[in-house]
Formats: structure tokens, C-alpha cells, sequence
């Protein structure tokens, strides 16, 4: 059953967007739902830290508190972030704004109806509307989905994302080959071991908060590190059967 949120919001350098991020979930959703907000830093110093403890301090309806990364790898931090989880299920949303966070509204929604299904807000959906994004990588962040969708035999538009609200009960059984490992096969397993995978439309806008952190570089080898998790989770399928 759904018993209760865990809305896990990554900052690094967002100020303002942190705070819109924060009210906006406590204003859309039923405070119910929610069983609390954890704010995200990968270091005490950070641009966002003094947003993200003053959200902490504040009576804003819902319990918030922040948590500081152990690994500056994304991947390990993402790993050992699990640990924090003590709700029945739980989403990770970035404080740029970038994935628009009135769409938990209706995330939760279909996540209450099925509660064992992992709930995506896709960019990629054909009814989602993106704005401000790149032409070139819009083409390449949609091609990657498609290819690694293609591989599992999924009809998932946007599986190299962190925005789903995804229930504690399936976390618990996946076995991620290792912490190194997890941010690219963090959906691919599961959709790989049959759990359904609902998607809805969301709005995507470019973020204007902070910049993205992330380099050419490491977006080429993301790309590459989620196609080789595809495949490996492909040939792991084919040798159960």
C-alpha cells in the first residue's frame, strides 16, 4: 500500500529554485502524502546549504531536513542515500526546476492506485511538453531512452531518470551489480525484472536557477555507462531463461 512519500530533492548550487521546489511540492500535494522532504547536498559549504537548512529550520507543515552526500560519485551517493528511506515509497527531484514538481500531484495519484508500479514523470511522453533544451541534446537524451528501451523490450520514453516515484518494497529486492552501478541501472533493473513502469506526462523546462555541473564529457559517459547496463541487464534476462 501506499503509506506515505519520502521526497528526496538534490541541490548543489540552486538557491531559489530550491525553495520554489520545496513549496511548491507542500503546496500541490495533500501534506498526508507526504512523509517528509529531505534536502539533498553533496557538501555542508555548498551554494545551497544555507537555503537548505533554513527550508530545515522552518515550519512549513511537513517534517525537512537536509543530508549531506558520503561520495562525490553520483552513482555511490545515489547508493548510499537508500538508506535515509524509511516510507513506503519515495522520489528523487532535482531543485532546478528543470522537472516540474506539480507533477507529483498526480504521480502520487496513480502510485495510490498502483502501488507496486514504479510512477515516472517522462519529458519524453508524447503528451509532455520541453522547453529550452538543446535541440542536439534533446536528440541525444531522447535516442538513448528509445535505444535502451529497445534492448529491454520496454516501451519506456525516459528510463535514465531519477523523477519516479518508486515503491521502498522494490528497492529492497533489487541486487545492483555494484554501488558504481546504480544510478544507471536504477530503473533498467527493475523494468528488466518485469516491475511495471507507468509514465505521465510532465513539463520540462531548461533551469535558470544555478548551472548544471554536469561536463560534454561525463553526459558521453553517462550515455555510454546506461547502454552497457541495457545490455548486461539483457544478457542477464536471457541466461534465467
Amino acid at each position: 500500500m501506499f503509506e506515505g512519500l519520502t521526497v528526496i530533492v538534490m541541490a548543489m548550487n540552486e538557491r531559489s529554485s530550491l525553495e520554489q521546489t520545496v513549496d511548491t511540492v507542500i503546496d500541490v500535494c495533500d501534506k498526508d502524502d507526504i512523509y517528509e522532504i529531505i534536502i539533498v547536498l553533496p557538501s555542508e559549504n555548498c551554494p545551497s546549504a544555507q537555503t537548505g537548512r533554513s527550508l530545515a529550520s522552518s515550519d512549513r507543515g511537513v517534517p525537512i531536513r537536509t543530508y549531506i552526500q558520503t561520495d562525490r560519485n553520483r552513482s555511490v551517493a545515489l547508493n548510499d542515500s537508500f538508506s535515509e528511506i524509511k516510507s513506503s515509497h519515495f522520489v528523487y527531484i532535482g531543485a532546478d526546476l528543470e522537472m516540474d514538481p506539480v507533477s507529483l500531484r498526480d504521480m502520487i495519484a496513480v502510485s495510490k492506485e498502483k502501488p507496486d508500479s514504479i510512477v515516472c514523470a517522462s519529458k519524453w511522453h508524447k503528451e509532455s511538453k520541453v522547453y529550452g533544451l538543446d535541440p542536439l541534446h534533446a536528440l541525444g537524451s531522447w535516442t538513448v531512452n528509445r535505444v535502451a528501451a529497445f534492448i529491454l523490450g520496454s516501451k519506456g520514453t525516459d528510463l535514465f531518470v531519477l523523477y519516479e516515484i518508486y515503491p521502498k518494497s522494490v528497492l529492497d529486492r533489487m541486487r545492483f551489480s555494484a554501488p558504481e552501478n546504480v544510478l544507471y541501472e536504477y530503473t533498467l533493473r527493475p523494468v528488466s525484472e518485469g516491475v511495471e513502469y507507468i509514465e505521465i506526462p510532465t513539463v520540462f523546462r531548461k533551469r535558470t536557477d544555478g548551472r548544471s555541473t554536469v561536463s560534454l564529457k561525463q553526459n558521453l559517459e553517462f550515455t555510454s555507462g546506461f547502454i552497457k547496463a541495457a545490455l548486461r541487464l539483457r544478457r542477464e534476462t536471457l541466461g534465467k531463461r
